[in-house]
């Protein structure tokens, strides 16, 4: 096993006698799944090379379509599965139903890799079904890692530092159950204004992660219950300056690759976007380099293939890892739709992906609207709309604002904004 550097894409594939199966739908992971959840399995459509294959599991929107393939980006190999029951995965509809996809990779003539957004255990039944190799992990080990109090307990163990913490199981709901939550609490909050109370595994659509001061703590326990969460992670909450997430691949041949780093924004506890510069930074990279180096080491070392997406704070008490998203996370598809997008228009210096909004409408309106700042295919300065599912019922989507530098980028946000979009 080796650190190296190749392409985001280049890692995933062995050679050019392979393609991707995208599935991106982010329904798999959670331990329950809220319906009103959007699956996001389109983000794929645009990061696709002409001989992959993308799964959906709504309709295509061909408007959007045909704006990817008028700029060469996407593919025209796209299965989509339009009937179905609410919340299931686009693996399950794989599985229960292989055929279109099978049809499709004869059609390409290739290799299939099966590239999901999660790899949970249908996502490795779907890998099987229609032949192709999986790029991710067991079910288990999947699990293991993104567990985030199993995080933290690795961390430990490898001699990395970590935010102290208490594990609190929900159990039985008692009164009993809840004087214990208090005392947990109190205790952090003897020396911290507030505490942080994270879930140890995520929740389609719910925000896992709550501050309080103790005053709501009962009303905040029995939301708790309601959700179904099992386990909690109690410890003081930091006031953050940054928070770099530190992202690496272990490929199929167990290689450690570095895909580099992004800094994200968050807004009350929730991601809004990231951002990756080629200027220096204004936090020290190196502890966040170091540690997901040896996070990946460990990982790979286990048997683990697939993404490493390690999430840090940075605080006044030091640089800390909190999470590992061992999957693809919102800037994988990012950089693969960037990675895409450069090798038609050159390097892009300087990034910055948002989710957004806007007044609801078609695609064709939409660009409309914003084609004086609309990516085309040339410059390299623009904004690159993608994940543009529920655009003509909500106006949400997500975009990827380039430029030569953060100057540029805020320039360009700051036109956009103006254009109705926000």
């Amino acid at each position: 096993m080796q650190d190296i550097r190749i392409g985001f894409r280049e890692s995933i594939l062995g050679n050019d006698k392979e393609c991707l199966v995208h599935c991106a739908d982010n329904l798999a992971q959670f331990t329950r799944a809220v319906g009103h959840i959007s699956s996001k399995s389109d983000r794929s459509l645009a990061c696709a090379a002409e001989d992959d294959i993308v799964v959906l599991d709504h309709p295509l929107d061909t408007e959007y379509q045909a704006w990817l393939r008028s700029l060469s980006l996407g593919t025209d190999h796209v299965v989509v599965y339009e009937s179905h029951p609410a919340g299931k995965t686009v693996s399950e509809l794989i599985v229960n139903d292989p055929a279109p996809v099978l049809a499709m990779i004869k059609e390409t003539g290739k290799q299939p890799v099966y590239l999901p957004w999660y790899s949970g255990p249908w996502e490795n039944k779907a890998a099987g079904v229609i032949g192709a190799d999986l790029f991710g992990a067991s079910a288990s080990l999947t699990v293991q890692y993104n567990e985030k109090s199993l995080f933290k307990q690795l961390c430990r163990e490898l001699g990395i530092p970590v935010v102290e913490d208490t594990c609190f199981r929900m159990g039985s709901g008692s009164h009993q159950n809840l004087e214990t939550l208090q005392g947990i609490v109190a205790g952090y909050l003897s020396d911290h204004p507030r505490v942080l109370a994270r879930a140890a595994m995520d929740n389609t659509g719910v925000s896992m992660a709550y501050v309080t001061d103790g005053a709501d703590l009962e009303a905040l326990y029995g939301k708790w219950r309601e959700l179904g969460i099992d386990k909690l992670i109690i410890e003081p909450f930091l006031t953050v300056r940054h928070s770099p997430c530190g992202q690496w691949i272990v490929t199929r041949e167990k290689e450690i690759v570095d895909t580099g780093m992004v800094n994200q924004m968050l807004s009350d506890l929730w991601h809004q976007g990231s951002i990756k510069t080629d200027t220096i930074p204004e936090f020290d990279w190196e502890p966040v380099q170091s540690v997901t180096l040896k996070l990946a080491q460990h990982m790979a070392a286990s048997g683990y293939i697939g993404f490493v997406g390690i999430d840090f704070i940075e605080t006044d008490s030091g640089v800390f890892p909190v999470e590992n998203n061992a999957r693809l996370n919102g800037s994988s598809y990012v950089k693969l739709i960037v990675e895409r997008i450069e090798a038609l228009s050159g390097p892009v210096s300087c990034w910055k992906s948002l989710k957004a909004k806007t007044s609801p409408c078609s695609f064709q309106q939409f660009i409309r609207k914003t084609e004086a700042v609309l990516y085309d295919g040339k410059k390299s300065r623009g904004y690159f709309p993608y994940n543009c599912e529920k655009l003509g019922k909500t106006g949400d989507f997500a975009l990827i604002l380039m430029g030569p530098d953060l100057e540029a980028i805020a320039d360009l946000e700051g036109e956009i904004n103006r254009l109705g979009v926000f």
